[in-house]
């Protein structure tokens, strides 16, 4: 009986510490090598940003995309967009030049999950980019969550005059920053 209780009992616990391990390096990392979440747009004065707004956003949310030739195991990036709120730091996007292996990004972060939310490039959506009504999709494939950050590998469409080129992307962003976008988009 004590054994099995023993068993039992190391069952729960072993997600539970893979779980606080993930949510603790996603939180005190806060960030994607040196672009921190939360640091303000001088720090990044010396990086060749250039403005962008790919993304229709709203104003008050600025996008600078950014070579970067950097590689992540055998995956190399080829640029980062990086989006300030006022003048802090609050998401950065890094479009891949390959697919990175999901088994990597398990054994750094942990389980994760499959996304609640799928978003396919479906006829709706391609005509409302055809239209221009719609600039960017996104597709997620898995997600890690911690209190206030969320990492995220999913496919980008990014869509200018009716074409849409399709990315492999990590995503990490403040989980605050997302539901005030969610809201902006929806009003």
């Amino acid at each position: 009986m004590k054994k099995n209780l023993f068993f039992l009992i190391l069952i729960f616990i072993i997600p539970l510490s893979s779980y606080a391990q993930t949510k603790e390096r996603l939180d005190t990392s806060f960030g994607f090598r040196e672009f921190k979440l939360k640091t303000p747009k001088e720090t990044y004065a010396g990086y060749e940003m250039r403005q962008t707004n790919l993304y229709g956003l709203p104003e008050i949310v600025q996008v600078y995309e950014l070579p970067y030739d950097m590689g992540i195991g055998n995956t190399k990036m080829q640029k980062l967009h990086l989006f300030f709120l006022g003048n802090k730091l609050v998401r950065v996007t890094a479009l891949l030049k390959d697919s990175l292996s999901l088994d990597y990004l398990k054994k750094s972060f942990g389980d994760g999950e499959t996304p609640t939310v799928t978003v396919k490039l479906d006829h709706k959506l391609k005509q409302d980019i055809a239209e221009g009504k719609e600039k960017f999709a996104y597709e997620p494939i898995w997600s890690w969550q911690a209190e206030q950050v969320r990492f995220e590998e999913k496919w980008l469409y990014l869509c200018d005059e009716g074409a849409c080129v399709k990315y492999m992307t990590l995503d990490l962003y403040l989980i605050d920053f997302q539901d005030l976008m969610q809201s902006m988009l929806l009003n």
